[in-house]
């Protein structure tokens, strides 16, 4: 069976559209036209949607042109206006969004998606005995930092992540080693701020600063990345190895929240969820418990609304822990330009932050808006019993689906108009 992942396929914009004058009704009009052709679609961003053609991949604009032809064997991933794609030699190169080759595919055997002008890659036109290692590229292909490393990350925040002889450190955008590879695992920055995890230390983790210096001992037995000023840590009892608890701290390393949760999340929106008698709920960052720890499972705060299960059904709440909408799906999904997934008697649809059901459960899988669409897919009754490879796809709220058979792909719009109202 071929799988294909969510990740290739619904890549959701994250930065702001200024959408034109056409009314979505008419881009849906066109766009279900050409919905027939294809195997697969995936998410509008920057104005263009991965499509799927006799196993290769291409991009439709909203009026259903495919500006740039089916001709790849995938699509690995799009950042500052590049894309980067791969073709059947498993060479990886990169395009623009009108189709342009920026960087043929024939020199890069792996890659990266771009982050602050730098790219990832491993360089397939080196020797053998360099084949696997890891460098960085700009956007006009150039080699500025060699490939030397056994592994290489995303540029966050001016520093990445690369590990040499087993160990890890950070480069910055000139190659300059400025971190020393000596960590046992790292994470990229964020806030300034990365964690480290250091053998000699009983693999305790900790944080750095961009000098490298060690802002917050290696004492915690699991921490997260800082969000909103805050990070997540776990600390174990030095006697009692079974008594352990999660809590905050901030740059300082101050514990603003002590270490008394049997689990938390990461600050979003100025709420984390943490779990207490095995039960979730929310804190602010005073510590303050928002909500309850009543919830069997609960989910990040996504435009003031955060998704909640309640005996074995979800629902959403907002801020004040106020149950907005009903518990009462089987599924739901972080909202996105005010709608969010939802599965209902196995079948998905989308709902506004009133509750309203938008647009009806009725669809094998829907994915997150993006550019005032979202992609939904039916069974496509004509070919159904005939062969098909089928395709795994990481759905909404955690769950993994796999659709099995021919499907039939659409976009739906904020007022529950579809493609295949136009068919």
């Amino acid at each position: 069976m071929r799988h294909i992942t969510c990740a290739a396929l619904f890549l959701v914009a994250t930065s702001t559209v200024c959408y034109g004058q056409t009314s979505t009704v008419e881009e849906l009009k066109s766009l279900a036209k050409v919905m027939h052709l294809y195997g697969y679609v995936g998410a509008f961003l920057d104005g263009i949607a991965i499509v799927e053609l006799n196993g290769k991949y291409g991009f439709i604009d909203k009026a259903g042109r495919e500006i740039i032809p089916c001709q790849y064997y995938s699509i690995r991933s799009r950042g500052e206006g590049l894309i980067m794609v791969e073709n059947t030699a498993s060479h990886f190169g990169l395009i623009d969004k009108t189709g342009r080759e920026v960087i043929p595919c024939k020199y890069y055997h792996r890659a990266s998606s771009f982050s602050e002008g730098m790219a990832a890659v491993i360089n397939a036109s080196k020797n053998l005995n360099n084949y696997d290692k890891w460098g960085y590229i700009d956007k006009t292909g150039r080699e500025v930092i060699p490939c030397k490393y056994e592994a290489a990350f995303p540029f966050s925040e001016g520093m990445a992540m690369v590990r040499l002889n087993d160990k890890w450190g950070f480069v910055d955008k000139t190659g300059r080693e400025v971190v020393p590879c000596k960590y046992h695992r790292a994470s990229s920055f964020s806030e300034g701020m990365a964690k480290v995890n250091k053998q000699d230390n009983n693999y305790k983790w900790g944080f750095i600063d961009k000098t490298g210096r060690e802002v917050i001992p290696c004492k915690y037995e699991t921490a997260g990345s800082f969000s909103e000023g805050m990070a997540v840590v776990e600390k174990r009892d030095n006697i009692n190895v079974y008594i352990h608890g999660w809590g905050f701290v901030d740059k300082t390393g101050r514990e603003v929240v002590p270490c008394k949760y049997e689990t938390a999340g990461s600050f979003s929106e100025g709420m984390a969820a943490v779990r207490l008698n095995d039960k979730w709920g929310y804190i602010d960052k005073a510590g303050r418990e928002v909500v309850p720890c009543k919830y069997e499972t609960a989910g990040r705060f996504s435009e003031g609304m955060a998704a909640v299960r309640l005996n074995d059904k979800w629902g959403y709440i907002d801020k004040a822990g106020r149950e907005v909408v009903p518990c009462k799906y089987e599924t739901a999904g972080r909202f996105s330009e005010g709608m969010a997934a939802v599965r209902l008697n196995d079948k998905w649809g989308y709902i506004d932050k009133a509750g309203r059901e938008v647009v009806p459960c009725k669809y094998e899988a829907a994915f997150p808006f993006s550019e005032g669409m979202g992609v939904v897919c039916l069974n496509d009754i004509d070919k159904a019993g005939k062969d098909d490879d089928g395709v795994l796809l990481s759905s909404v709220g955690g769950v993994t689906i796999e659709l099995k058979g021919k499907k039939k792909w659409g976009f739906v719009d904020k007022e529950g108009h579809s493609t295949f109202d136009y068919q």
